[in-house]
């Protein structure tokens, strides 16, 4: 699931960069914009970000959930910075070469394509709060910097568009392990599900009101961990309708229009544009957590590949887009520039991957010599304990 998503956001930049007039980019041609069908799905790379800090909270906090074992969060919480940290780095240091050896073409493609977003270098020259940059201030000590410490604690994403979100995974992945002892200790009294209501509430309305509304997502995550019990089944006349909805909801381009037009009244009434995609997420989680027949179809090793590509080919496909697949655009067009675009990101996200899992496993060896755990997990049914020691929603 998480793989799939991950190639949603490349096929949304590859469309912002390439075919703007289709993503919704280009104000000139909203007549051709995909934003109010259900085939924006596909291209919803916002959706594909909430859907990946739900997951990220779900896996981050499920095993926790599931056992009471405290170690699991207290190791959460050591691995979180360096484990995220090892391929940020990568990722940065690959873009500082592109940019050291001129091998970047974004301005001249997104000249021709029309994308103000491809010019800026896929928005990360033009970032809130700061001023334009361009490819003259780009400094080795800004990238090690960044790669190392700023990307994480202070949010810039300057050497890598896609890097935006890891502040906020970083954040949300501290909420999540607070929020999960609360709502797991809840089970201890008769009320525990209004208890869990109510907190969950306060903290969605927090973030729908004095921050950033994706970030809503975390809570629903550890929610789903905290309240999906081990072995329950849903049925198959359940499942299906389940995952139509889900999708639909996934689609919703954060305005009420077309297909989305029956969300008009609560967008009146100040409902987050992130919402409908985050109860999507939850939905969809939930389905396959619940359906034997959906994990089955979702598991296997194309899938476990999928999955384990899906962190290093979010990190480097922005830089892919700006480099080769704008050269390629300028010389060969379109459809050329997409088939590059994926080529290139997946075979360029080998290395990282391989990287990434051997980074992961010294990451994991050495919180477990600071944090021994105090027992052997009880076994898992489901996909939890598989995805656990990889969770890192971009």
């Amino acid at each position: 699931m998480r793989g799939i998503a991950a190639l949603v956001v490349v096929l949304n930049h590859a469309f912002d960069g390439f075919l703007p007039r289709y993503s919704g980019l280009d104000y000139g041609h909203l007549g051709d914009r995909l934003q109010g069908s259900v085939l924006y799905l596909l291209i919803n790379g916002s959706a594909a970000v909430t859907f990946f800090f739900v997951l990220s909270a779900y896996i981050l906090t499920r095993r926790y959930c599931l056992s009471g074992d405290t170690t699991i969060l207290l190791k959460g919480a050591i691995k979180r910075w360096p484990r995220l940290t090892g391929p940020i780095f990568a990722a940065v240091m690959v873009s500082y070469l592109l940019f050291f050896f001129h091998l970047y073409h974004f301005e001249e493609a997104g000249a021709r394509s029309g994308s103000e977003w491809l010019v800026v270098f896929a928005g990360a020259f033009r970032q809130p709060g700061g001023p334009p940059i361009t490819a003259a201030a780009i400094h080795w000590p800004d990238a090690l910097l960044q790669g190392l410490f700023l990307t994480l604690f202070r949010g810039d994403w300057r050497f890598d568009s896609s890097l935006w979100t890891m502040k906020f995974e970083f954040i949300g992945s501290f909420i999540a392990f607070g929020l999960a002892p609360i709502l797991r200790e809840a089970r201890r009294y008769a009320s525990y599900l209004v208890i869990s209501i109510a907190v969950l509430a306060i903290a969605i309305l927090y973030f729908a009101y004095f921050t950033r509304s994706e970030m809503a997502a975390f809570p629903a995550g550890v929610a789903m961990a905290a309240l999906i019990p081990r072995d329950a089944h849903l049925s198959r006349a359940v499942v299906f309708p389940a995952v139509l909805i889900s999708l639909f909801l996934m689609g919703y381009p954060g305005d009420p229009i077309g297909a989305y037009a029956m969300f008009k009244g609560l967008t009146a009434l100040g409902m987050p544009f992130a919402y409908p995609q985050i109860a999507g997420a939850a939905i969809l989680i939930l389905a396959v957590e619940m359906s034997p027949d959906l994990r089955r179809m979702l598991s296997g090793r194309f899938a476990a590949f999928l999955g384990g590509l899906s962190f290093p080919i979010y990190l480097l496909h922005a830089l892919v887009i700006a480099s080769i697949g704008s050269w390629v655009y300028l010389r060969a067009g379109v459809l050329p520039a997409f088939a590059a675009v994926f080529a290139v990101s997946t075979v360029a996200s080998l290395p990282l991957m391989k990287f990434n899992d051997w980074w992961v496993g010294r990451v994991n060896a050495l919180a477990s010599r600071i944090v021994p755990a105090k027992a052997a997990l009880p076994p898992a049914g489901s996909s939890e304990t598989a995805l656990a020691s990889q969770a890192a929603g971009p």
